[in-house]
């Protein structure tokens, strides 16, 4: 039984670190993008229309508004899509076609415009946010042609890695991939508990799995994750971008504070018993 519970423990570290990096691959990513990139290309082009429209606005709005779109969750999510994108264009071999841009521009229109005019609020009059509304739109096009460019730059030159990190991106965001790990997460958790019924010693080493889990999730992953993220942004963007951790400290934290409680529960239990 102890060989199966050393297998069963093997298992399920490797299981529930797997299934925390796919779940946080698509926000990790995405938001990583919308900050160094998506977000950079919207808002340049967005700043312009406001400074047309309203001159007199001062350096701290300007830096409001830039901060709203870079961080803006409907412009993580069109980034998320941007990423769709390029990984299904990396997979299949195939160019990205104009009808994916328009669809990718027609979310820009139709999430995050709106929120910015009322993020303006009563710094413009109805009349300016309609003219402003008008130039951002204008907008549009260059901002596709800003996406397009960044998918052919990774598509269409010679950069295995970004091509390699691209493939494994729409590998773990695969929904079978996702059910899978989690179901052999559960079961080796039943196999660990199970093999260890004795003195209730499956529900240390399962309370003990959890939290060495959670420790390579939230704090050494993201150090290797933050490293290799620098690589690969330099070659795509020519500048070093950071790495938006929170999806690993916040998955890595479940595991963590999950394991915690079972060694609460352990002692508790076994001091009852005595």
């Amino acid at each position: 039984m102890k060989v199966i519970r050393v297998f069963g423990n093997i298992i399920f570290m490797a299981a529930a670190i797997f299934f925390c990096l796919c779940m946080s691959i698509r926000p990790l990513c995405a938001s990583t993008v919308s900050g160094a990139v998506l977000g950079r290309a919207v808002s340049s082009r967005v700043l312009d229309e406001v400074y047309k429209v309203y001159p007199e606005v001062t350096s701290e709005q300007m830096e409001e508004v830039e901060n709203f779109l870079e961080e803006n969750q409907a412009v993580k999510e069109l980034a998320g899509a941007y990423l769709d994108v390029m990984a299904g264009s990396v997979k299949d071999g195939t160019p990205v076609s104009p009808e994916d841009y328009e669809a990718l521009i027609g979310e820009l229109k139709q999430d995050v415009f709106p929120q910015l005019m009322d993020e303006m609020g009563d710094l413009l009059t109805e009349e300016e946010k309609n003219a402003l509304y008008k130039g951002i739109d204008s907008q549009s096009e260059k901002i596709g042609q800003i996406m397009a460019q960044g998918v052919a730059e990774i598509t269409e030159q010679s950069y295995p890695p970004v091509e390699a990190a691209l493939e494994l991106y729409g590998f773990l965001d695969s929904f079978s991939v996702k059910a899978l790990s989690l179901g052999v997460v559960i079961l080796s958790g039943i196999i660990v508990l199970a093999s260890g019924r004795r003195r209730y010693r499956g529900l240390l080493s399962l309370a003990r799995d959890g939290i060495v889990s959670g420790i390579m999730v939230g704090a050494v992953i993201p150090f290797l994750a933050n490293t290799a993220a620098h690589v690969l942004t330099n070659r795509i963007l020519g500048r070093t971008a950071e790495l938006t951790l929170t999806p690993l400290f916040f998955y890595g934290g479940i595991f963590f504070a999950g394991g915690f409680v079972l060694l609460i529960m352990y002692y508790v239990v076994r001091g009852r018993r005595r």
